[in-house]
């Protein structure tokens, strides 16, 4: 794979949470906890392409053949982390996020999937999580971006830990930086609408 300088875009900062856009993938996020989401199926291929074939080769293969094998199917709601990984990739930690049937896909799975990320992310008291949304690496072409679902589902996750740990019921939160994974294409694009979605939504909790 070529080496290409990797891009970023800052979104803003919640909680003390700092938040950005970076052209990464899976396998190449230089973070505490790395997270994929991967279908049960793709469309129109027979395995996924991009990122989510990059962090496969980096896996030496491993990773597709955990679905063939059965191991981890892709169903939604279904979660693997693997935390035994020997330097194949820069992350401690990689979570797998089932998201089911590529067919069935609205945005507010993959906001699902943010809140799952998150959820982990604290249970393993890391500070730096990236996450790859894996749809256009299934074949799936949204119509628009769906930036801001999975940022509200960022915020909000966030703000409830906020509130348990004031209540006294969990660990003071870990989490200081969190990255979107994305391609070069339409990038700063890309970042320019998450930037925007972003304010409307600090915005409309004030």
């Amino acid at each position: 794979m070529a080496t290409q300088e990797i891009k970023r875009i800052k979104i803003g900062n919640y909680k003390g949470v700092e938040i950005e856009l970076h052209t990464w993938d899976a396998g190449m996020a230089e973070v505490d906890l790395s997270c994929a989401c991967m279908f049960s199926e793709e469309v129109g291929m027979d395995e996924p392409i991009g990122g989510l074939k990059h962090l496969n080769d980096a896996l030496d293969g491993r990773l597709f053949s955990l679905r063939k094998q059965g191991l981890f199917n892709g169903f939604k709601s279904e979660l693997l982390l693997l935390d035994s990984l020997k330097e194949a990739i820069p992350a401690q930690n990689l979570l797998i996020i089932g998201m089911g049937s590529p067919l069935d896909w609205t945005s507010e799975e993959s906001a699902i999937a943010i809140e799952k990320a998150v959820h982990t992310a604290y249970q393993l008291q890391v500070e730096s999580v990236a996450i790859a949304p894996g749809i256009l690496d299934t074949g799936i072409k949204p119509k628009t971006y769906f930036s801001k679902e999975m940022l509200a589902a960022l915020i909000s996750t966030i703000r409830k830990q906020h509130e348990l740990f004031q209540l006294g019921l969990v660990q003071a939160p870990s989490l200081k930086k969190w990255v979107f994974d994305a391609g070069y294409q339409n990038f700063e694009e890309k970042g320019l609408n998450f930037q925007e979605n972003f304010q409307q939504i600090l915005d409309s909790n004030k």
